[in-house]
């Protein structure tokens, strides 16, 4: 089969007195059925050069599905009264949710997701939120993979269910507490940016409901949810560097939304509501975040005093609030802490973890009153436990291992961290795991990171990547700047006009692991997706034969054009992130890196890419431009491929098992690459 070819189309962009031609432009035009066509191609194309290995990635699928529990429940969690867990039966995609009002309990059927989803190629369940009625709940639901929710209301009884439906919303559910009302947030239809509340009266046609607040700064995006002790209607408006809040009492659903604080450029502020407090996360003058306590005087807080204060050393990125305690997750030297605090003498406790590199995080706490702090903790050796630590005394109780079926044995297996020296000399940490006999000498290895907006990506356990372990490879996660894994100073590093040390660390990461000896030569590979796959993108034309192979999952790949266009979903949000074009200077820092704008005549290395045709965060056509402009330029012989899934989204495929078929498409692509094939 030929490779399939897009015609050049040259557009001439004018900006800042420099001229940019795009030939690829016109792949923009999603409803032109030729652009449909070439997409398609490419699958085609792909399908017929991975046809060697065509059985080998059927099995993979296979392998990684073997080793899921079809049947499982998960841990119930106690909220309003009842506890609710999500259930699976043989072959479902997906959960079947319950609840029951004490454990001992046959659990009550809520919804079936396998009958919501059986006449859509893709779902997402966004918000399932009870009423004060506990046989009335509202549910929110994608089926494009746009990020687009409808809300319905739905009867356990399955009779007289109101009728209305409530279209292309965030998916966000408030009820008012006498629940004759909710909250929900609708988007701008061209630029999908969340920009109003509405107010909706039960039983009636959404075209009489009624819009109650309004964020005009499309640097914003805003959500809606109730407090955690459901005294208040919240409203969260928020942009890169400044956060603002709104609300209501929730027995006042008909009331004016009142500030919580004033709005003030560059603070963020992040308030919990606690009995007759407030507990109140903020950045201002400590840029790593401290607790302050406020009193509740009727939906405003007036300042007690500060429960944490600022630490250059560590960083506060979680808080969960119980009746008589605060607890705080904070991440000290890249490695996450929990500490303790009680409410009336302010005394802290820590809740010892004791790994070399883990993740450890917050479970589902929806209940103020309950004894007890659920936590999920896993390394990327260990399988991910479900943890309840009883407040009082610490006692941890784990109330479920994640199984991994088959052959997996976790002392098989062994991680470690370790640090390097970035290209200015800053520390930056790799966190790793292999099967011991490897010992980290001499093996293939697949590089990952993310590096941007913050986002820290942990070591975490995952049984599909088992199929790359065993077969011989090292996994390592770069924990590069443009993350918060070394506070918020390494995000600030990693943005903007620093936005290059991200790339440069990255290359570091893997020049050090093939100079050490770790990863064998000509035996490095990348991985990264979304603002990952700008990474991949800049590493491919920096360091083009650096990495043997690159997956590029839906990557950001044309900064300059899509920050240029404010129509484009999510364009003008992210100015804070990566500069405003519209800025001489930002426009130029942008350019400098672009990976569509840098494609030069250079040896890459083989490459695949993959995008949703419904992608709401990155438009399907930055892919697919990058890749025939990379295939006008490329002088090595390796060829670059595209995938786009034609039912999904940012996300790709929503089910339980379907989405390891794309996995599987991307281990074998690697696997391949290392004639590795069985």
């Amino acid at each position: 089969m030929r490779t399939p070819h897009a015609r050049a189309q040259n557009k001439e962009f004018h900006e800042h007195g420099i001229a940019r031609v795009d030939p690829f432009y016109w792949l923009n035009e999603r409803d032109n059925p030729h652009v449909k066509k070439l997409l398609e191609s490419e699958n085609e194309y792909l399908e017929h050069e991975l046809q060697d290995v065509q059985s080998f990635r059927e099995g993979l699928y296979l392998e990684m599905k073997s080793r899921i529990k079809e049947e499982d429940d998960s841990v119930p969690y106690k909220k309003d009264g009842y506890w609710f867990y999500n259930s699976y039966e043989k072959g479902d995609e997906y959960a079947r949710m319950y609840r029951k009002k004490d454990l001992k309990d046959v659990g009550e059927l809520i919804v079936d997701l396998n009958l919501r989803a059986q006449d859509s190629p893709y779902y997402s369940l966004g918000t399932l939120a009870f009423s004060q009625d506990d046989n009335l709940f509202a549910v929110s639901e994608d089926r494009i993979g746009r990020r687009n929710y409808d809300i319905q209301f739905l009867k356990l009884s399955g009779d007289n269910q109101p009728s209305e439906v409530i279209q292309k919303t965030t998916g966000s559910i408030a009820w008012s507490a006498d629940g004759n009302y909710i909250f929900y947030v609708k988007k701008d239809r061209q630029t999908l940016r969340p920009y109003q509340v509405y107010r909706h009266v039960l039983n009636t046609h959404p075209a009489e409901d009624k819009l109650v607040y309004q964020e005009d700064n499309e640097a914003y995006y805003i959500n809606v949810y109730r407090s955690k002790s459901k005294k208040y209607i919240m409203i969260g408006c928020s942009s890169t560097l400044t956060t603002h809040f709104a609300l209501i009492n929730a027995d006042s659903p008909l009331s004016e939304f009142k500030e919580f604080q004033k709005r003030e450029a560059g603070v963020e502020y992040y308030p919990a509501h606690a009995g007759d407090s407030w507990v109140v996360k903020t950045n201002k003058n400590a840029p790593n975040y401290q607790l302050e306590l406020f009193k509740d005087d009727s939906g405003k807080g007036t300042f007690v005093n500060t429960i944490v204060k600022h630490s250059g050393d560590s960083y506060i990125e979680d808080v969960e609030l119980f009746a008589n305690e605060c607890c705080v997750l904070k991440r000290t030297r890249g490695l996450r802490e929990i500490i303790v605090y009680d409410f009336k003498t302010l005394q802290s406790r820590t809740i010892p973890f004791d790994e070399e590199t883990y993740t450890l995080g917050f479970g589902t706490n929806t209940d103020f009153n309950h004894p007890e702090l659920r936590v999920f903790f896993s390394s990327l050796t260990t399988p991910t436990s479900t943890i309840d630590i009883r407040l009082s005394d610490f006692q941890k109780e784990v109330k479920k291992t994640q199984e991994v079926l088959g052959s997996f044995v976790a002392e098989n297996y062994v991680s470690k961290r370790i640090w390097i020296k970035g290209h200015d000399g800053v520390d930056v940490a790799i966190s790793m795991v292999c099967r011991r006999e490897i010992e980290f000498k001499n093996a293939p290895t697949l590089l990952y990171a993310y590096g941007s907006y913050g986002h820290t990506i942990d070591p975490y356990f995952s049984s599909t990547r088992l199929s790359l372990l065993d077969r011989g490879f090292i996994f390592a996660i770069a924990h590069i700047r443009g993350g918060s894994y070394l506070g918020k100073e390494w995000y600030n590093e990693g943005k903007m006009f620093a936005k290059k040390n991200t790339f440069l660390d990255f290359i570091a990461c893997g020049e050090q692991l093939i100079q050490r000896g770790i990863s064998k030569k000509n035996e490095l590979y990348a991985m990264g997706g979304s603002a990952g796959g700008l990474l991949m993108g800049v590493i491919a034309n920096l360091r083009p034969t650096l990495f043997k192979g690159i997956v590029n999952q839906v990557g950001f790949l044309d900064v300059v054009t899509t920050m240029m266009d404010e129509t484009i979903p999510l364009t003008t949000g992210e100015y804070d992130e990566w500069g405003n074009p519209n800025n001489e200077d930002s426009y130029h820092y942008m350019l400098s890196y672009s990976p569509y704008d840098n494609i030069d005549q250079l040896p890459y290395p083989e490459i695949l890419l993959t995008t949703g045709f419904h992608d709401s965060q990155v438009q399907y056509w930055e892919p697919a431009k990058y890749l025939y402009k990379l295939r006008m330029n490329s002088i090595s012989r390796n060829k670059a491929y595209l995938h786009t899934n034609f039912d999904a989204g940012h996300g790709g495929s929503s089910g339980r098992f379907e989405y390891l078929k794309e996995i599987a498409l991307e281990y074998a692509f690697l696997l391949r690459l290392s004639h590795i094939t069985q």
